[in-house]
């Protein structure tokens, strides 16, 4: 049988090394996040409108007839708003939690991610060898079998860690204002690049 990635069957002494990556900082690129993150509104407030229609004859403070028919509308605007302020802690509180639950989801996918490729690189001299086993008739098919799933499997999980760390990596960018986005991405692309 040929090999996953079409290479010899051979018995190779040399398997590529574990490269460490290096560790990445959560708490620091959960603060780099938080402070992009587009400016808040100064102007909070908390307008309450309120309507009337009248059709009674009423008079001015001048004296004068406003007219049987007339429309009122009053807006009441508070100096402090417990409302709009619990409001503004809920908002600042699922910001923070959903970065941080993002942040974690990104450093844990390249982890993931950077052990599948070690996988890979032990499952991928295996089958090689086993190939080289069964083409001596030392062994049946069945232990390169084994080891071609395995192949496909590091594989997989390469391709749904490298989907998982883009969609970690692109929902904290577009947590920042838009003029910080592009220095955010490259800065989380930067993080998560396989170490060589």
């Amino acid at each position: 049988m040929p090999t996953f990635n079409g290479t010899e069957p051979a018995i190779n002494d040399h398997v590529e090394p574990l490269i460490n990556a290096p560790t990445i900082n959560a708490d620091s690129v959960f603060q780099k996040v938080l402070g992009c993150y587009p400016h808040k509104s100064k102007w909070k407030l908390d307008v309450e409108l309120r309507g009337s229609l009248a059709s009674d004859d009423i008079l001015s403070d001048s004296g004068s007839s406003l007219g049987r028919n007339y429309v009122q509308i009053v807006a009441s605007m508070p100096l402090y708003s417990s409302k709009e302020f619990d409001r503004a802690v809920k908002n600042e509180h699922d910001l923070r939690s959903e970065t941080a639950k993002t942040t974690a989801q990104f450093v844990k996918a390249i982890a993931e991610r950077n052990n599948a490729h070690r996988k890979l690189a032990l499952y991928e001299s295996l089958e090689s060898r086993a190939s080289v086993r069964v083409k001596s008739g030392v062994v049946a098919a069945t232990e390169q079998v084994g080891y071609l799933e395995k192949v496909m499997k590091a594989h997989e999980e390469i391709n749904i860690t490298e989907a998982e760390i883009m969609t970690a990596r692109l929902a904290l960018s577009a947590m920042c204002s838009g003029e910080n986005y592009e220095q955010m991405n490259r800065y989380l692309s930067k993080l998560a690049k396989v170490p060589n």
